[in-house]
């Protein structure tokens, strides 16, 4: 374990937090220590305010430490799983849904639970109750995560890594996005070597994990890295086909897929320059979260790749996007957007070029 000195304006911060404070309580009550752990202590040491999602073990009264958890920020809790035992707490914070996560120890000990991790920057814990007494906190660190948080490498804990959840090869991408980080190469190769069994996770699962990777900016750099680990190929059969074809200006529909992707990120990331009456209008409505863990941006950005597929008829491309929200299990808003951007791309075109254009026009695409 380590001693650390972490910004006190950011723990005063976290104290405040509901889930902190509840949890907190909860501890007390059941006089039995109950640690934070992952994403949330990473992100503690990277200086971030972790806010909306959380991840606690503990060794003893799991079950009445979930319940009176619930109770005390009157949420819904879940048994995700039963071996492990798993359970989630589901609530909502100005208009922010908020996922706690309790668990007992993976292992005999919070050592053990700790080696069990996906990655060395999540395998670290700290003791709740700590937060609330004065000096040092100690965060328990037995790989070291620390240490490669500060050269920003993303590495797993062991070569068994991806056997125990092989949606963790999918999760190393989005947290090296989120947070900046490169993939050291060996967990590159397990990436690799592992690919295969993505298909076995949840599709809810893949879904969340791959719609969050298209929300962050430099999604073609993120698109080319899924494709030179072979993920992309797994989640989209469908860009094969499209690598397939060549544009008569000797620029393959891939990379045209690829710069269409760029040109629509970036229109994004301007919409205040390109549209300053309707900046805010606009940025929310982009911004909008379709349904749990998908953004309509995300969507949009989805449709810019695959609106050269076949390149035929409107109804073929809808019937792609039909095919794919039915992989991922995506909602009827989420499904009818895709459809709608994939089949009348070519609207966008028609659009710029006429004169007056009809509010209408702009909310049936977008």
């Amino acid at each position: 374990m380590i001693y650390m000195v972490i910004n006190s304006s950011l723990i005063k911060k976290l104290k405040q937090h509901p889930v902190i404070n509840a949890v907190y309580q909860v501890s007390q009550k059941v006089n039995s220590p109950i640690y934070l752990v992952g994403g949330a202590v990473r992100d503690l040491l990277m200086g971030i305010l972790p806010e909306k999602d959380f991840d606690f073990v503990t060794q003893n009264e799991l079950v009445r430490v979930a319940h009176l958890f619930s109770k005390t920020v009157s949420g819904n809790l879940i048994q995700w799983s039963l071996e492990p035992p798993h359970f989630r707490v589901i609530f909502y914070l100005n208009n922010n849904r908020i996922e706690v996560d309790f668990s007992s120890f993976q292992g005999d000990n919070l050592y053990q639970d700790l080696l069990n991790r996906d990655f060395t920057i999540n395998a670290m814990a700290l003791m709740t109750d700590e937060l609330f007494q004065e000096g040092e906190i100690k965060i328990y660190d037995p790989l070291k995560g620390e240490k490669d948080l500060q050269k920003r490498i993303l590495s797993i804990t062991s070569s068994l890594s991806f056997d125990k959840d092989p949606l963790r090869v999918l999760r190393a991408i989005r947290i090296a996005k989120a947070r900046n980080l490169t993939i050291d190469k060996k967990t590159k190769v397990e990436i690799y070597r592992h690919k295969d069994r993505l298909p076995f996770s949840a599709a809810e699962r893949i879904r969340n994990e791959f719609f969050k990777i298209l929300s962050f900016s430099g999604t073609r750099d993120s698109l080319n890295l899924l494709e030179d680990l072979k993920l992309l190929s797994i989640l989209l059969p469908e860009t094969e086909e499209i690598k397939d074809q060549q544009k008569p200006n000797n620029l393959s529909r891939w990379e045209h897929s690829l710069e269409t992707v760029e040109w629509c990120e970036w229109a994004l990331d301007h919409l205040g320059e390109l549209f300053p009456k309707f900046k805010v209008d606009l940025k929310a409505h982009f911004s909008e979260e379709i349904e749990a863990g998908v953004e309509r941006q995300s969507i949009l950005k989805l449709g810019s790749l695959l609106h050269e597929y076949k390149n035929t008829f409107q109804g073929d491309r809808g019937n792609i996007g039909k095919e794919i929200a039915r992989r991922f299990k995506l909602g009827k808003r989420s499904k009818r957007i895709l459809e709608n951007v994939i089949s009348h791309h070519a609207q966008v075109l028609r659009i710029f070029q006429q004169e007056k254009i009809n509010n209408r026009v702009y909310f049936r695409f977008f």
